[in-house]
């Protein structure tokens, strides 16, 4: 069965990307039952990945030395953080950069939500 993803693409060092992690932890926590899958794809090795992870959780599944994957199989150049909805059929149905905690964020992260949402309702 194909699941909805939600992939986000982040590095060590990046304060958006930081920001942006106890919303997408909560985002985790509200779809836990399974029907999402969630990749975050780092750019930093995985010892580092590691490290970071002890002090700031993060809790979607993690691909470290991500740029080839965004280079290669996403072939865009794009800032930091970004992340991606991609529905059942395997389509990107939303795209979202920054979701930490300003107003413009707040908005942001609806709608990310509303299409988690429709992604999910969509058979």
């Amino acid at each position: 069965e194909v699941k909805v993803t939600v992939i986000n693409f982040w590095f060590i060092g990046c304060k958006p990307c930081e920001a942006e992690m106890p919303f997408l932890n909560q985002i985790v926590e509200k779809y836990s039952a399974g029907d999402i899958n969630f990749l975050a794809i780092g750019l930093n090795s995985p010892h580092d990945i590691e490290e970071f992870l002890l002090t700031k959780p993060f809790n979607f599944e993690h691909f470290a030395n991500g740029e080839n994957i965004i280079q290669d199989v996403f072939k865009v150049e794009w800032g930091f953080p970004t992340t991606f909805v991609v529905n059942q059929e395997m389509k990107i149905v939303h795209i979202a950069q920054g979701l930490g905690t300003s107003d413009n964020c707040t908005k942001s992260q609806k709608q990310l939500i509303r299409s988690i949402e429709r992604a999910l309702a969509y058979k």
